[in-house]
């Protein structure tokens, strides 16, 4: 899978970071870096890349212009693999990203109880990057629908206590992460047919998780709509297995991208595109009938 393939190649981007190495001010190294993050990269070179910045973004992010911003991950998976790449699609977006990873699975835990660490970093943005291992709710496959729904309305009740004490605690901007469904379907073509089935548990969870998050200010990373896009790598069971790991390293600069965009939008640096009717309106004639040579170009009317 071409990772990132919106973004313009780069004819050698390895040399180019080999290059930038080279450069002793530690400014000019971050704005090389800056420049680089630009491109189409992979895991490797997008972890090059951020150890490129590492030793000038901290004394010099406002030198470069750069916008800093505090991130908690608060996670019930392994996501220590993927901060490079949330640090460079940080830097593509002019973001001087500061990223704080609380303890495996104690995501309930730093922000109900007491966490100095957490309080010492006092973040602007959470993110609870949660997963569906994490969120059982323990329903026999017999389950009625309201059953179901009561478990489903309970596990969001408590996300809501969460997303409550971070906006109470640190007046940060909360960002939750949807469900990946992991478990394979039971029962083929009819799994949303059957209530408390895996994957129709998770498909309404997600649905309350949205909808809470739309009426309490949430902002989401749906991961579970973008699981699609993202083919293999994204919840293997191997992966899993091995490392606790949801997002496997192959993924991490397209997940990078898509926190990167949320984070840079909740500190005002979203993009906007203006999209114009070019023909009789930034020149005059069509040039699709009149070619370049028939179109008027001229001061104010371009007729």
């Amino acid at each position: 899978m071409q990772q990132l393939s919106w973004l313009p190649t780069h004819p050698d981007l390895s040399g180019a970071i080999g290059q930038a190495k080279r450069i002793e001010d530690p400014l000019q190294r971050l704005h090389e870096a800056v420049k680089l993050a630009a491109h189409q990269r992979d895991f490797t070179l997008t972890a090059r890349l951020d150890k490129l910045a590492a030793a000038g973004i901290e004394q010099h992010a406002a030198a470069a212009r750069l916008t800093p911003l505090r991130v908690a991950l608060l996670s019930s998976h392994t996501v220590d693999h993927l901060l490079p790449a949330i640090r460079v699609a940080g830097l593509q977006r002019r973001l001087a990203l500061s990223l704080h990873v609380a303890p495996y699975g104690m995501y309930r835990q730093a922000l109900l109880a007491d966490d100095p660490a957490l309080n010492a970093f006092a973040p602007q943005l959470v993110v609870l990057a949660l997963d569906a291992h994490d969120a059982p709710l323990q329903l026999p496959l017999q389950a009625s629908q309201a059953e179901v729904d009561a478990a489903v309305a309970e596990r969001v009740d408590e996300l809501r206590l969460l997303w409550r004490r971070a906006r109470e605690r640190y007046a940060a901007q909360v960002v939750q992460q949807t469900l990946v469904p992991v478990a394979p379907p039971l029962f083929g073509s009819y799994e949303a047919l059957v209530p408390a089935s895996p994957r129709a548990v998770i498909e309404r969870l997600n649905a309350a998780i949205r909808a809470a998050a739309r009426e309490d200010g949430v902002l989401l990373l749906d991961l579970a709509w973008q699981a699609a896009a993202y083919g293999d790598g994204l919840a293997e069971p191997v992966r899993w297995h091995q490392a606790k790991q949801l997002v496997s390293p192959t993924l991490a600069p397209l997940y990078g991208e898509h926190l990167a965009r949320i984070a840079a939008a909740t500190a005002g640096l979203s993009r906007k595109c203006l999209v114009l009717d070019l023909d009789n309106t930034l020149w005059g004639g069509v040039i699709g009938d009149d070619g370049i040579d028939g179109i008027q170009l001229g001061q104010g009317s371009p007729s």
